[in-house]
């Protein structure tokens, strides 16, 4: 009986649980229409990167113009830089892709979670959270740096950049290395993070002469001369668009930042949780996961909101000119 009486005790603790995340569910105060799929594709998509996605079938999905239009069996996409396309499996294989079609097979002693190219070196990040800078002709580790293992990794991990000059790694603990390509030896390191669990990057890219870096928690640009800026807040997903650097925060906030940081313009979506984004004429076009687009327009003052037809319950991906959403296509043209 102590133990039922427990139990109905709780009822209205649970009620009203319930009823605080209810409330917690994003409802705009205005939509302007539902939107219908213009187009379908034959798979769902299931992974997505910074520029491209993959769906079930293997079929990659792309605004860049490469050779390869499916992925190997057991191989997952890493990373396109320009034509060149880099693949990996959970035994160690890189696979290079090559505009001209041709393509070459590395091998490593453990997974590769991490990459990037200029199609004669090759930048990557091991399971194991080793570095290395991998000569792409004489298939030789030209540098290489080992970090503190971890024990988890969150499934967004950004990719390296590659610079003519540099290399910059995001380490799998938290700190970014930047590696002078010529002397093959580190000449910067950040710590980004002293968390334990999913410290790895979610993103990282190169906004106005500045590297910008971002954990879940943390917001972080350093500018070449070493100067570093940082703002801790919630994020979801940053991206660098034609107009700017904007970032997406878990409480429904979309923001364009300047270099260093600063939040130049600002529009909130209380409660949305943005998935995915793309700008396409100038108008930065959001998706939220309980099934809207966001439209936001002159400099995120202007906010128009469209019901998608599903909630987005599988990967999405935003191109320049459409929203691919599970299986189906939504075009921005004419929203």
């Amino acid at each position: 009986m102590r133990g039922g009486g427990a139990a109905i005790r709780l009822l209205p603790f649970l009620w009203a649980l319930a009823g605080c995340a209810k409330l917690a569910v994003y409802e705009p105060s205005s939509v302007k229409s539902r939107l219908w799929f213009d187009e379908r594709i034959e798979s769902e998509i299931v992974f997505v990167s910074e520029n491209a996605a993959v769906t079930a079938d293997g079929k990659i999905i792309t605004d860049r113009e490469i050779t390869v239009d499916r992925l190997p069996e057991g191989f997952r996409l890493l990373n396109i830089n320009g034509r060149y396309l880099l693949a990996a499996d959970r035994g160690g294989r890189l696979l290079l892709f090559f505009p001209n079609g041709a393509r070459k097979e590395f091998l490593f002693d453990e997974p590769i979670v991490a990459a990037a190219t200029d199609g004669r070196t090759i930048a990557l990040v091991s399971r194991g959270n080793v570095s290395r800078l991998f000569d792409v002709e004489s298939a030789e580790t030209i540098f290489s740096s080992r970090e503190k293992p971890v024990m988890t990794i969150s499934d967004k991990i950004a990719s390296p950049i590659m610079s003519r000059n540099e290399a910059v790694f995001p380490t799998l603990d938290g700190k970014l290395l930047i590696v002078d390509r010529a002397a093959r030896k580190t000449v910067g390191e950040f710590a980004l993070s002293n968390e334990s669990f999913f410290a790895n990057l979610i993103f990282l890219g190169e906004f106005d002469g500045h590297i910008i870096a971002a954990t879940a928690n943390r917001f972080f640009s350093i500018g070449r001369n070493g100067v570093r800026h940082s703002r801790d807040v919630s994020v979801r997903f940053a991206a660098v668009f034609p107009s700017g650097l904007y970032t997406f925060l878990q409480d429904g906030t979309a923001q364009r930042l300047s270099p260093r940081l600063e939040a130049e313009s600002s529009a909130k979506e209380t409660y949305a949780r943005f998935v995915a984004a793309a700008e396409y004429k100038g108008a930065i076009y959001a998706a939220e996961q309980s099934g809207y687009l966001v439209k936001f327009e002159d400099d995120l003052k202007k906010t128009t909101v469209y019901e998608l037809p599903d909630a987005v319950r599988a990967r999405i991906f935003a191109a320049k000119d459409r929203l691919y959403l599970n299986n189906k296509i939504i075009e921005w043209s004419g929203r």
